[in-house]
């Protein structure tokens, strides 16, 4: 995803526009907003990242409840289950 490469180079203001263009590009699509999810984690937006994953676990609940259990996701509370569509 071209965020993280942003992100990785220290060019928050592209990330940040480039996640918004990949959750509008793919809204449906699950990968995204997972993906989403851990790069706002590591981006220190634990509200953004809880928004994120409240829309991967509404498209695919299953993979969700697996992933809610990694200890990556530990700084997010158990809302993050509810949906939302915030990049």
């Amino acid at each position: 995803m071209r965020g993280e490469r942003s992100w990785r180079r220290g060019d928050r203001a592209r990330a940040d526009r480039q996640l918004a263009q990949a959750a509008a590009l793919a809204p449906g699509w699950d990968r995204v907003w997972r993906r989403i999810a851990r790069l706002r984690l590591g981006m220190g937006e634990p509200d953004a990242a809880r928004a994120a994953f409240a829309t991967f676990a509404a498209l695919n609940p299953a993979w969700a409840a697996i992933e809610h259990a990694d200890p990556y996701y530990r700084p997010l509370s158990d809302t993050a289950l509810q949906c939302s569509s915030t990049p």
